[in-house]
């Protein structure tokens, strides 16, 4: 399990260090996960091609480095995940009785759901918090924050491990 949390962790290191810590952390596993750590590295980092005179030539992964790097977002305290958008789904359904409704009822649930809307963005615009996250969640995304912050090449297996121990699955 901390193997999947460091491995996930990963995705908030710097962009540019991420195939050298990889490697690093590679050289340290054990055996048997040879072949989901291969699964990982062609989808994920970038898949060793052949060796050269400077050092491995890697061929591009299923998904480049710099689409599912969350380093950034973490600084900025930009959105990483989809939530925004299953809350905007969530709050949609919740103005249906039914999972098929008939025209009419589909049309009325639209009207409030706009009128919900268009009060969110009031609410917005009148500098109000309308979804304020639990403090739990606030801790920890602080505690991501000043952890990427504070990122040293050197001590990547502490930071690694510290984002590791934010996780709470």
């Amino acid at each position: 399990m901390k193997l999947m949390k460091i491995l996930y962790k990963s995705s908030i290191k710097n962009e540019d260090n991420v195939v050298t810590v990889f490697e690093l952390l590679n050289q340290q596993l054990d055996q048997r996960l040879d072949n989901f750590v291969d699964y990982f590295e062609r989808t994920y980092i970038e898949e060793p091609n052949r060796r050269s005179l400077r050092g491995v030539v890697r061929r591009n992964s299923l998904f480049a480095v710099i689409e599912w790097n969350m380093n950034q977002r973490t600084l900025t305290d930009s959105g990483r995940t989809n939530n925004s958008v299953e809350g905007y789904n969530h709050k949609l359904n919740n103005h249906f009785r039914v999972s098929h409704p008939p025209l009419w009822d589909f049309i009325n649930g639209l009207k409030k759901f706009h009128e919900s809307i268009e009060a969110d963005l009031f609410d917005l615009n009148a500098k109000k918090d309308i979804h304020k996250p639990r403090p739990v969640w606030e801790h920890i995304e602080a505690r991501k924050r000043h952890i990427v912050q504070r990122y040293d090449r050197a001590k990547w297996q502490q930071f690694l491990e510290s984002m590791a121990d934010t996780m709470l699955f």
